[in-house]
């Protein structure tokens, strides 16, 4: 609804439209299969699609509407994608919303995060004597950066087969398996620096520790609390380290 539109289909009354407005109705009809999205693994149904340019200056308003179903959809305007810098860095928290709002509680969204921090801790407890130098001591703020960057892995490789049992295998899903092999990899080597660190902590140490963090946070791995410990462990006194 806008400006200088050419009048086209009819809206129920229900729809509210400005005074001064042209419309036009796209009616909307489900696609028979779902989409894979390989960035954020889920899945969606196109409805509808409009591509026009707006005939003059001024407001425009979109409604979507159903008359007997409801419920939700998502809605994208525009075909250029751009984030500013806290939109990119938090986009791993909008996700949970993202999968909530699809019907998942947050604990299963996080299940394999939990799972992966669970069996994590007891085996660096429980190993602890065999993996670690004698001289050294055990870099908790490593280990936890490294598990959450695994845990994220995990959690993306889980949402990949839950939203690939719905559309059947495609090709997008190599472009989520890179996603899923970046956090991992970055994690497993957080998890070795932390768990051979000895008395002696070598400035290299501390810079690797402070680029993973980083590198982690635009990557999307740990959920903020990874690179924030990784970057932390990488600054801390020995005494607090070791």
């Amino acid at each position: 609804m806008g400006p200088g539109l050419v009048e086209q289909g009819e809206h129920p009354n229900y729809v509210q439209e400005p005074s001064g407005v042209e419309h036009q109705v796209f009616e909307g009809t489900q696609a028979s299969e779902a989409t894979y999205e390989p960035f954020s693994p889920s899945t969606f149904y196109s409805l509808a699609e409009a591509d026009l340019q707006a005939p003059e200056s001024g407001t425009y308003y979109v409604a979507v509407y159903e008359s007997s179903w409801g419920g939700r959809y998502g809605l994208a305007i525009g075909d250029v994608e751009s984030y500013t810098l806290n939109e990119w860095i938090l986009i791993p928290i909008s996700l949970l919303s993202v999968y909530q709002w699809s019907g998942q509680s947050l604990a299963v969204v996080l299940a394999p995060l939990i799972m992966v921090l669970a069996v994590g801790i007891v085996l660096v407890v429980l190993l602890r004597s065999r993996i670690v130098r004698p001289r050294g001591g055990l870099n908790w703020l490593g280990v936890l950066a490294g598990l959450l960057f695994v845990g994220t892995a995990m959690i993306v490789l889980t949402q990949m087969i839950l939203s690939l049992l719905q559309t059947g295998l495609t090709s997008e899903a190599v472009i989520t398996i890179i996603f899923v092999i970046i956090p991992l990899v970055m994690g497993l080597a957080t998890l070795q620096l932390s768990l051979k660190m000895t008395e002696e902590i070598r400035l290299r140490t501390r810079i690797y520790f402070v680029v993973l963090g980083l590198v982690a946070l635009f990557l999307w791995a740990g959920l903020l609390i990874g690179p924030v410990a990784a970057v932390i462990a990488g600054f801390l006194p020995r005494r607090l380290l070791l």
